[in-house]
């Protein structure tokens, strides 16, 4: 219902319908046993594509051969950033080979950066 409901409003303004969702992976697969095992995808099929710009009948502001796009690949939603991964090491090996915090303050200076960083 929401798809047939964005495709009507994209067909009054003017947008060109984009193919970008596809079929699911189940649906796929359900296509594909009806078919005898066989799937073929419609979105790289050119006649079924050119078929499906010829039928959108409203006027378009895109000329005739570009590519639609997807949203998501030209816009960021404004609350969206990036998670900065944060991470400390260990590494083991033979007893007694290794630093210690008596012996390193290298050892100690990071782990207490690290603790007061993170909270």
């Amino acid at each position: 219902m929401m798809r047939a409901f964005v495709l009507l409003l994209a067909a009054a303004i003017g947008i060109q319908p984009a193919l970008a969702d596809g079929l699911t992976p189940k649906a796929k697969r359900e296509l594909a046993q009806k078919n005898g095992g066989v799937y073929d995808d419609p979105e790289y099929d050119p006649a079924t594509t050119q078929r499906m710009f010829r039928v959108s009948t409203g006027p378009s502001t895109l000329p005739p051969g570009q590519v639609a796009a997807r949203i998501k690949d030209i816009a960021q939603l404004q609350s969206a950033r990036d998670n900065q991964l944060v991470g400390y090491g260990l590494v083991i090996g033979l007893a007694g080979t290794g630093d210690s915090l008596r012996n390193s303050p290298f050892t100690e200076q990071s782990i207490r950066a690290m603790l007061e960083n993170l909270g």
